[in-house]
């Protein structure tokens, strides 16, 4: 074996739906595995981004596997992190008001 071909990374290359998951999800989630791999973006259209991941060529071939599905459940669980966000942000800017302000929102008997 070829000295030169240990030392390469390792490449997996994915397409994401633009329309499934948001560009920050995929950047939190990319920023989350940061220490694992390497991960470089780009986008094809409006729909479509890239996902290159680089792996050091030490890490065998189910680790890699392993590192991927987490990669993925950490994608879903950012992207649902946002959604949540954006479904309470209402109550949340209510209790914040609420915390601030100098009246009482509900009557004491």
């Amino acid at each position: 074996m070829d000295k030169d071909q240990n030392t390469q990374p390792i490449e997996y290359v994915e397409t994401l739906s633009l329309s499934t998951y948001s560009l920050n999800a995929i950047k939190k989630a990319s920023y989350k595995f940061s220490s694992e791999f390497s991960v470089k973006l780009e986008k094809i259209d409006d729909e479509k981004i890239k996902v290159d991941f680089e792996f050091d060529p030490k890490v065998d071939d189910e680790v890699r596997a392993d590192l991927i599905r987490q990669f993925h459940n950490e994608l879903l669980d950012q992207d649902l992190r946002e959604i949540v966000f954006k479904e309470t942000e209402g109550v949340r800017n209510l209790i914040l008001a609420h915390a601030f302000s100098k009246t009482t929102l509900i009557e004491r008997e």
